[in-house]
Order: C-alpha cells, then structure tokens, then sequence
C-alpha cells in the first residue's frame, strides 16, 4: 500500500511524543469527551482510531491525572475482545488517544437502526463481552463503562473500544458532581456510590454488562432520566419489565435477574455469565454455579431457641428503670458546635506549635493537605508532621470545648493516655499538638492514617458479613481491646464508624475519643459521659458510671456482633432517648429470617450483649477461647449461595408476573435512597481527589489555547483550537471542536474579559454549593411528600431520617417538616384502619381485621410511643378475636374435655393452641419440631427434619416425593366440621417439573384418600387410591428453588360447599395463582407432595372442630 502522504490531501501526519507513527484522517463523531478521527498507522497503512480529548478534561491537575493514569493502564493490553490502546500522546497542548479501527458500528447504532437484536445475536454480543471481561478481570483490569456506545458488532462479533476512558467519560459528562469517578449512570452498579466510587471492580462490570444485556434484548435501558434519579433507580427500583412489543423467555429472564442482581455476592460473575450463554447458545438445560465446599456446620440457632435462651441474659437489675432515663435528659453539658469547626480562609496555613510534651524546643510546621470529613469532636486533614514519617491524619478538635476548662483537660488527658496504645489493629495516635493560629490556639491530635474504609460503608453497601469475614472482624477487635487494656484504657465508643477495614484485616480507632465525640455530638445533654446511645451499655446510666470499661466495650462489641452476622441493628431507633430504653429493656431481636446463624456464635452474641455485667464475659481472654470454639464446632458457617443452578431450557415467554417471582427470589432492590447516599459518594470522591475544575478555570484554558495557537499561525500543519471551539468551551456548549487548520489559514481567536479573581471564585462557588443545597432540600421535600401520599410510610421514614441527620441547616429543617407530616399521615390513616377494624370486629369477621391490619407491620413506629402501643393494641384485639360461627351452631358440649383431648392428640395445641365455646380451632406451627410430630404418614416415605436449603436459617420437614409415588401426611389429631382456612409455608429444593403437585387438602379420610383441594398451580385435585387426581386444569407458574411459598386454602359455606386456594411469596403482593374447588371440608386436614422435594416451614390452621369424631377417638 502507499504510504499516507501518497494518498492525497486528506490525511496529515501527527506530531507530538508517541504519535509520530500516526496520521490524522477526517472527523467521525464529537461528543463531550472528545474529537474522533479516522487514522493511519504511517508504516503499513494499517486503519486506527485517533482520538483527541476534551480540553475540560485537563481544565485541573486532578481531571488530567486521573485520566491519564487510567490511560496509561491500558496502553499495549492485547486481548480479542478489546479494541487495542497502540499510542497515549501530547499533540500541541491536547491529549491524543489511538486505538485499533473498530470494526463496524456500535451498538447503539444498531438499536437505533434496528431496535431490539434478535435474542440469540444479543446473547452472542454479551458472550463475547464475558469472555473478554473474565480475561481482563483475571490479570486484575475492570473497564468501567460497558455502554452499548463503546460496544462495536461486526460480522456476529462484539469487541469492547472504550478502555481507559471510564473516568473521563464521568468527568466530560459532569457525573462527578453526583459522585461518581468512572462511567456513566445508566449502566452503574448499586454498591459504587455506598463503596469507592473513584474505580471500577469487576463486580461493578458484571452489574453493567446484565444492564446492556437488557438494553440488547428490550432495545433500551432499564433506567433512564435525570442521573439522579437513575442513580436512584439502579438501587431502589425492581428491573422493569419488557417493553410492549417485546418477548422474553424465563430462561432469559432469570439469566437478566441473575447478572443483575444488587447485591455484589448474589450478581454473576463475568466467568459465570459467559458460561451460562454458552449454555443458553448450546441448547444447555442449567448452568451449574459454584457453592461454598460443604462443612459440617454447627445447628443454626431457630427463633424459638434464641428466645429461650434469652430470658436468663435479658434481665438487668431490679434497681434499673426507664425513669433514671428520663431523668438524665438534660443534666449533661451542652456544647455549642455550631460554626466552631469551620475555620477562615489562611488559618490552617499557620497551624505551627511544638510537640506537647516538648514546648521549650523549636516550633515546627504542621503540613495540612486535603480535608477528609468532619466530625462532631473536629475536623480531619490528611497531611504530615514532623517526626511521624509518611502520611498522617491531622484532626483540628473543636474550640467549643474550651468553654469548659475541666472537661478540656479530661479530653487531653483521655488523647495524650491514647498515645501509649500501640498495635497492629489499632489506628493510633501519634502525637497532640498546640498550635497558635489567627484565629487562636487551637489542639491538633496527630492520628495514623488507615488505608481502608470503614464496616459501615462495607455493610451499608454489602449488608452483612459471611461468617468467616465477621469471625475474623471480631478477632481483630478483641486484639485491638486488649491493646488497650495492656496501657489501661477502655476504649468507650466501640461502633462501626470507628472500625476501618484494610484488606481482611480491621483496625479499631479513636482510642482516647470516647467522652469527646460523644459530648460534641449533643448526646451529653441525654445524659451519656460517653459513647453512642445505639451502643451504650444499660449500667453506664442506670449506675452512674463516668467512665468507660471492659464491660460496658464487651456490650458494645455484641451489639456490633450483632450487625455484622444479621446485617442490621436490633435496636432501630428514632432518637437517643429511645434507643437507650430499648437497650434496658427490649430482648435482642432474633436474627432475621434470611440469616442462617450458627448456634455457637448465637450464644457468643447473646452473651456479650446480656443486659447486667455479670452476665457477660469476664474478661477478653474468655472471650477469645468462646470465638475459637465457635469457629471449631460451626465448619465453613456458609450455606449455598440463593441460587445454585439457572435454569436455560425453558423457552416460554415469562409473563409480567413471573418476571415479578424471578425478581423477588434474585434480584432485590439494595435498600431505600435518600440524598445522603450522593452526598457521601461526593464526599469520597472529593477526598481522594477533587474532580471540580475550578470556577473560571475552562475560560483561561480556551483563551491561553486560542491566544496561543494565533501566535503560531506560521507553524506546520498541527491540531489547534479553532475559534469557534473556544467559543464552545467558554458558552458551555458541548464538546471541543478540534480541526486541522493549514499553515496558511489565519486563526479566528474569541475575545474574552481577564479570568476571574480568586475571591470571585470563591463567591461562585458558594453560589453554586448554596443553590445545589436548594434543590436538593426542594427534590427531599418533594420526594418525601410523594411517598407519603401514596402510603410509602417506610421509604418516607428513611428519607426523613437521612434529611434529620444532615448537618445543613436546609436539609435537616426540611427532614423536620417531612417528620411532621409523615407522623400526621400515620395517625389519619392508623385512625381510618382503626375505625374499619372496630367493624369487622364487631361483625366477627376477624379474618379480614386481621388482613387489614397486615400492611401496619411495615410502618415506621418507634417502640413504645403512642401510636405503636395502640396499633398494638387493636394487633391483639384482632388476634383474639373469635369468629361468628357460619351456621351458627351450638356450642361444644365438653369443651374443657376437647382442649384435653386436643392437647393429648397435638403437640401444636398444647404449645399454643386455641379453641372456643363454639369449636372454633386455631393451631399454628412455626417449627419443624412439632409439625413433624402432629402431621401422620398416610402414604410414602416419612419425612425427615432438616436445615432449609440455600443457607436460609431454620429447619423445616424436608418431603420427597418421586413421579407418580405421592407422599400424603395427614393432620389425624384435628377432625374438622369445617375448615375455614389453612395456609402452609415451604420452600423447594429445585425448580419444580411441570407434573409435580404440592397440594394442601381438606375433607381426607383416616386413610388418606378422599380429601379435595388445590395443588400449586391452582388445579384442583383429589386424593385418589393410588395418586393425586386431577378435576380441573390450570398451568403451574414459573417457580425458583430457595424461595419460600404460601399455599393458602379457605372453605366457603353457601348452597354449595367450595374451597378456593391461592399460591403466593409472602409479603409479594399479589398471589401467583388462584383457584377453587367444589366439594365439602368435613374430615382431616392433607398435604400432598408428588414428583418434587420440598421443605415443609410452618402451617396455619383454621376451622370448626368435630366433637363427634373427636370423641370416637
């Protein structure tokens, strides 16, 4: 081929360090990144992109670093999937980029050409992309922006053109703002902006790359707007349903669900997706996901065993009350904060002093760099000290506590005794200044600086801990205490801001800060001489204790232990006061239902948490050998994970209800959102690095780059900025324009006023900081009133909360507002479910009060207030309540002999069962235990008692049932005139086969056969003589293993006796299927199981009992 210059007029050789080899073509596109050109490799005519930034990206040191290091990262990665980074130059001032020629159009083109891909052409798209992923995650690469704009398809291949360029598309876009280093918000990971939101992970590539897939086969993205909002939605929004028009099959589906999934341990990795299409493509059946190896774990600890085990720890002693609580409030001292930690403009700059204990040597300089956060006890810089090597962190204490001489010195006394703590868990201080400033002496308390981030943030973003993770966290803990107790210190302020963790490894901070933080965060005035109200141990108060100890930190670290195995606080609560009664009086709430908690650590916490001192270890050595034990007789502790296999041969399209059912059981929203979550992003992002040009700064780029580029008029050909491109920059227009202007051509340069000074910058800035907290305080408030409007009372509550605990004065006046209202909307609407409830009471309908009261379990309310006691109250009252009998009977002839008949037949009566004058019977069973010993085998194999698969916690009746050999257990110890309603919980064990039944019946004989009911696809069967026969039709709905099911059934009394049925997933709104059946109830209550394996969980029954055949037996 010849070379370039033989070519004609079009092409012109680029200048610049690195780029000599290459030669510059036409413009192809310009967006806000920068000016894409096509070129020439020089030496053998070979194709490449040229690609030449945006200005605004170098507008700062920081945009022009982080970009480059980014770049530089990619130069030379060769892989098939990747579009290779040849060259990173300068050319006259501009950062230049070339890349191999992509190979056709993007797939944004071809969506928007085209619309959706043929499923199987979008399935081979994200396959190569996988496959690409999982090479580069591998050598320890991540891309960060996987956009279908940087994806280009050519010839049924898929190759990714956008590496290195993750932070420069945030930065070009304006996405830092929100708190974003890399990538764009449509396709972002929920955990970036609650984690480091300066780098990708692979975690964050799956996430984006299941966000294309969508995109590919629904031809657009699931979330779309302002990047707030979508940044919103990719955390708190279920992944909407197909577009009208567009078919998914369930195998697709739940591939979607899968590498979606919120949270970073349930999501598919890139490994994993290019496996399961390789599948999907092959025709496979399922795709095998790796699980944790099998142990021999410890029994998980069930509510029922938590709760007895409490009572001998929950008691404190009987001189504590909730008075000395009360009389507390207001006693401590107040310390006026406000302003204090905000210091003026040069003042940090002369923070010089010498070290404390050496005031007659020279003074030295403190270097203070970046400002990390702000606290209540003062504000934190990174910078450094003389005689501490490497970076420190320099926090500068609050002057109100100079308003009180003694406390003053407790608080220096309490840092200089600190310094004398030294280990590897523990983030020391070093050293305590005072350093003369304009502005007065100020104390400076030189700290080491961690590396990692806080558990907070690992379990805002991840949830809880695995429970090696959280094993290993305590460990390091009980290291760190130690370390304390060797110089004599308590540590007194034990929560999960004050842990960072590095790696695998924690480290515990703020020894010496316990009385400090906690006096500057206003809790004095509640009465606390330290500590936090969510982890202060009962005796501080009801004892009087000034000082902080073992014991009080052995409390503090169960409550932590708590968070880190159930992934929650137990004791949520609304304000200071609140918390504290709850810690004296309220039981440690068991685990949730979700969490598989081993026993062994169950006592561990159990203890540690115990109300009174004496109850709790003695001492961290006891402790140490109680955490060992459990880890020897607790195995791995880790179930499965949610889900094992994915099921790809089932090619039926999946209904907006299934698709619901695959979202309940992979891929749940993260959690509630409020602005607080952007602001702390932004937070991180700024401390690392501020990704912010300065006001003015673009306007002095352009006019320096166009005054420039006029003087060299005479030069060679080369890449300048042309006038209207500086014209572009200064009007905030788009993108820089870059073109290749010849030697001749004169240079038309925009006139433009000098830059701007320093102080009206400043002022800009404060404008704009100003205006973006008017908005935000306008977007909370518009918001929070939606939610409460349309009865969202919980997500109102967080959002409420978040705005309260905001430090602006704006924000957290508006998070009063919302408080007011939302309380105001809970009493209307508490008043008008009361006044309905009262009703049906009185109509003896206590079914349907009881359904109506239901959705008050999700409301936000405080224990103990008004409004909580008396939902309470009516809760009760509706439990109670006794049903009017449907025909009206008489009442039983004996009926203290039928509770003693009952009690003698059923182990579920005795512990808790119900039945009145008229013979109304209630029995529940909420263990394996007693259902197993109630429920007769009239058929098949027994079952057996188990741990419920996929790491969920409990036990219930594992049931196993081949094809056409049906398991039938009967409830023989409860004869029934009538059954007004049952609902049985269980989970399966696979994906259950189109012929399998999971039937609950009513009306069965002694032997089993006879009894008519509803099997889980809502078709109505019978116990025949050899298998469940069917009398109806109805179609079985898509169902995932690990997912717990309501099989509900009720009997209906009119001319004609019914039983109408229902299958749902508890708490999921509406049911899955619906059904009924002619036919009467008389006799025993059946659960069938044929061609499947289940877990059997709990059963509820409900029904009229009769005496007659009670009697006989």
């Amino acid at each position: 081929m010849h070379p370039p210059e033989a070519t004609g007029g079009d092409w012109v050789p680029l200048q610049g360090e690195g780029l000599d080899a290459y030669a510059l073509g036409p413009v192809v596109d310009s967006g806000p990144v920068g000016t894409r050109y096509r070129g020439l490799r020089r030496a053998d005519a070979a194709p490449v992109e040229i690609l030449s930034l945006s200005q605004r990206l170098a507008a700062t040191p920081q945009h022009q670093q982080a970009v480059l290091e980014e770049l530089r990262a990619w130069v030379g990665v060769r892989d098939p999937g990747l579009l290779e980074v040849e060259a990173l130059g300068n050319s006259h001032g501009r950062l230049v980029v070339v890349r191999k020629a992509s190979p056709g159009e993007s797939l944004a083109q071809r969506l928007a050409r085209g619309g959706p891909l043929d499923p199987r052409d979008a399935a081979r798209a994200v396959r190569d992309l996988a496959a690409a992923l999982a090479r580069l995650h591998e050598g320890g690469r991540a891309i960060g922006d996987l956009r279908s704009e940087a994806v280009h398809w050519a010839e049924g291949r898929a190759v990714f053109g956008g590496a290195g360029l993750a932070r420069a598309t945030s930065i070009a876009h304006g996405f830092t703002r929100f708190g974003l280093g890399f990538g764009h918000p449509e396709i972002l990971a929920p955990e970036v902006l609650t984690g480091d939101p300066r780098r990708p992970t692979p975690a964050s590539d799956a996430y984006a790359l299941g966000i294309l897939f969508y995109e590919l086969v629904c031809g657009r993205r699931p979330f779309r707007g302002a990047p707030a909002e979508v940044l919103r939605a990719h955390r708190a929004e279920w992944l909407p349903p197909p577009p009208a028009g567009v078919t998914v099959s369930q195998a697709v589906a739940g591939l979607l669900m899968k590498m979606t999934a919120r949270r970073p341990r349930e999501r598919l990795s890139a490994a994993q997706a290019r496996d399961a299409l390789e599948q999907l493509l092959g025709g496979g059946a399922q795709v095998e996901l790796p699980a944790p190896a099998p142990g021999a774990p410890a029994p998980v600890v069930s509510r029922e065993e938590w709760l007895a085990t409490q009572p001998a720890s929950a008691r404190g002693s009987a001189r504590w009350s909730a008075r000395r609580i009360d009389d507390a409030f207001g006693k401590g001292p107040r310390l006026e904060t406000e302003g204090s930690l905000r210091l003026p403009p040069g003042a940090l700059d002369e923070l010089v002093g010498p070290a404390a204990d050496d005031a007659g040597e020279r003074e030295e300089r403190l270097r203070l760099d970046e400002k990390l956060g702000r606290g209540p006890a003062g504000t934190s810089y990174a910078g450094s000290a003389p005689g501490h090597e490497g970076p420190v962190v320099l926090k500068v204490l609050t002057r109100a506590f100079g308003k009180h001489p003694e406390l003053h010195e407790r608080v220096l006394r309490s840092l200089r005794a600190a310094r004398a703590v030294r280990h590897p868990r523990v983030v020391a201080v070093l050293d305590l200044r005072k350093s003369p400033s304009s502005t007065g002496e100020r104390d400076v308390v030189v700290l080491e600086r961690s590396t990692g981030e806080t558990l907070r943030a690992v379990l805002v973003r991840e949830g809880r801990l695995d429970t090696d993770r959280a094993h290993g966290v305590l460990v390091d803990l009980i290291d760190a205490l130690e370390a304390g107790a060797q110089a004599g210190l308590a540590h007194g302020d034990l929560r999960a801001e004050k842990v960072f963790l590095e790696g695998e490894r924690a480290r515990l901070a703020d020894f010496g800060f316990a009385e400090a933080s906690c006096l500057a965060a206003g809790y004095g005035a509640a009465g606390l001489p330290f500590g936090h109200p969510g982890y202060l141990a009962p005796e501080v108060l009801q004892e009087g204790q000034a000082r902080p100890g073992l014991a009080s930190d052995l409390y503090a670290l169960g409550i932590l232990a708590y968070e880190l195995f159930c992934g929650r606080h137990p004791f949520p609560a609304s304000s200071a006061r609140e918390a504290l009664r709850l810690h004296l009086e309220a039981p440690l709430p068991p685990p949730p239902d979700s969490v598989a908690l081993a026993k062994p650590y169950a006592d561990l916490i159990l203890r540690l948490a115990a109300k009174h001192p004496r109850d709790r270890f003695a001492g961290l050595g006891e402790l140490r050998a109680a955490l060992e034990a459990c880890r020897s007789s607790s195995g791995s502790g880790e179930g499965p994970i949610e889900v094992e296999h994915l099921i790809l041969s089932n090619v039926a399209p999946a209904s907006a209800d299934q698709w619901q059912q695959m979202q309940s059981a992979i891929s749940q929203p993260e959690g509630d959102w409020n602005a607080e979550i952007l602001a702390r992003a932004k937070k991180k992002l700024e401390a690392s690095a501020s990704f912010d040009a300065p006001a003015g700064g673009l306007r002095r780029a352009a006019l320096e780059q166009a005054q420039g580029a006029s003087r060299k008029s005479a030069d060679p050909p080369s890449l300048v900025l042309g006038g209207l491109a500086a014209a572009g920059v200064v009007l905030g227009v788009g993108a820089l324009l870059v073109s290749l202007v010849p030697r001749s051509a004169p240079q038309r340069v925009l006139r433009i006023g000098a830059p701007p000074t320093e102080a009206e910058q400043r002022a800009e800035a404060q404008a704009a900081a100003e205006k973006a907290v008017r908005e935000a305080a306008r977007a909370s408030r518009a918001q929070g009133r939606a939610l409460i409007a349309a009865g969202d009372f919980a997500r109102a509550h967080a959002i409420v909360e978040g705005l309260r605990r905001d430090e602006r004065s704006e924000l957290h006046a508006v998070g009063e507002v919302l408080s007011g209202e939302l309380d105001r909307a809970l009493r209307a609407r508490f008043e008008a479910t009361r006044a309905e409830v009262e009703r049906l009471l009185a109509a003896g309908e206590g079914a349907r009060a009881r359904e109506l009261l239901e959705p008050l379990r999700s409301w936000p309310l405080a224990a103990g207030t008004p409004l909580a006691q008396a939902v309470d109250d009516l809760r009760r009252r509706a439990s109670a309540a006794r049903a009017r009998p449907a025909d009206g009977g008489p009442a039983l002839r004996d009926l203290a002999g039928a509770r003693r008949a009952l009690r003698g037949a059923l182990a579920g009566f005795a512990g808790g069962g119900r039945l009145d004058a008229h013979g109304r019977v209630v029995l529940e069973y909420s263990s394996a235990g007693r259902l197993g010993k109630d429920l007769r085998v009239a058929r098949g194999e027994a079952p057996t008692r188990e741990r419920l698969p996929g790491g969920r916690g409990g036990e219930g009746l594992r049931v196993r049932a081949p094809p056409g050999r049906p398991v039938v257990l009967l409830l023989a110890g409860l004869p029934l005139l009538h059954l007004e309603a049952a609902e049985l919980r269980f989970v399966l064990a696979e994906p259950p086969a189109s012929s399998a039944q999971v039937a609950l019946l009513a009306g069965a004989s002694p032997g089993g056969r006879g009894g008519r009911g509803l099997s889980f696809g809502a078709v109505p069967v019978e116990l025949g003589p050899r298998r469940l026969e069917p009398l109806g039709s109805g179609t079985l709905p898509a169902l995932r293993a690990r997912v717990y099911y309501d099989l509900g059934l009720s009997g209906r009394r009119s001319a004609r006796e019914a039983l109408a049925g229902r299958l749902g997933i508890p708490g999921r709104g509406a049911p899955l299927a619906r059904g009924m059946v002619a036919g009467p109830s008389r006799g025993l209550l059946a659960v069938a199981v044929e061609g499947t394996t289940v877990w059997l969980r709990s059963l509820r029954v409900e029904g009229r009992l009769d005496e007659e055949a009670l009697g006989a037996r």
